[in-house]
């Protein structure tokens, strides 16, 4: 009874809860292979040279635009990409953003 009340116990703390938790990596290494590619889907064709707006054209510069525009609100808050200019972004994508934006 004791052997099978701890076994018990012992798988009840080994299980989590089934949530997905990002991996922080603020470097450039994962910006050029996940979250660049995001924003050349999704926001290049507004904040390219040229445009007047922020631009997202590379590392210094989208970190710039957090800093200076707070990049990560306005696309949690779904105004940016605005509708009808990209396609929306998705809820992976935004969470990408998000963590490697709250990791830096």
């Amino acid at each position: 009874m004791i052997i099978r009340l701890a076994f018990f116990l012992l798988v009840l703390i080994s299980c989590t809860y089934n949530e997905i938790e990002p991996i922080c990596n603020p470097d450039p290494i994962f910006y050029n292979d996940i979250i660049k590619p995001i924003l050349d889907d999704h926001c290049s064709d507004c904040h390219s040279d040229g445009s007047g707006r922020a631009l997202l054209s590379n590392y210094n510069q989208v970190i710039s635009a957090q800093n200076e525009h707070d990049l990560l609100d306005r696309v949690i808050n779904f105004e940016m990409p605005p509708y009808g200019a990209q396609p929306s972004l998705n809820q992976s994508d935004i969470l990408k953003i998000r963590n490697w934006i709250d990791c830096e």
